[in-house]
């Protein structure tokens, strides 16, 4: 329990310091950083272009499964570079 207390103050304490940084703006460092992450590396960009049209998604014990479209997007663009 302690644990769980820890991170939602870190959160809080995060939210309040970078009150931009939820939402769209982390959307889009998320997005340049993986961007950067596969583009730069040749076995991850290896990886991510073979599982070619596959819908990627990471499931979560107890927790709806999340799409990760902006994996899907940086796919399709290193593809077509």
């Amino acid at each position: 329990m302690e644990k769980q207390e820890n991170i939602k103050e870190h959160f809080y304490v995060q939210k309040k310091l970078y009150p931009d940084f939820f939402g769209k703006r982390s959307d889009k460092e998320m997005y340049e950083a993986q961007y950067a992450k596969f583009s730069q590396n040749q076995d991850l960009k290896d990886m991510l272009i073979f599982t070619k049209n596959a819908k990627l998604v990471h499931h979560r014990r107890a927790q709806e499964p999340e799409t990760f479209d902006n994996l899907m997007i940086i796919r399709d663009k290193l593809v077509k570079d």
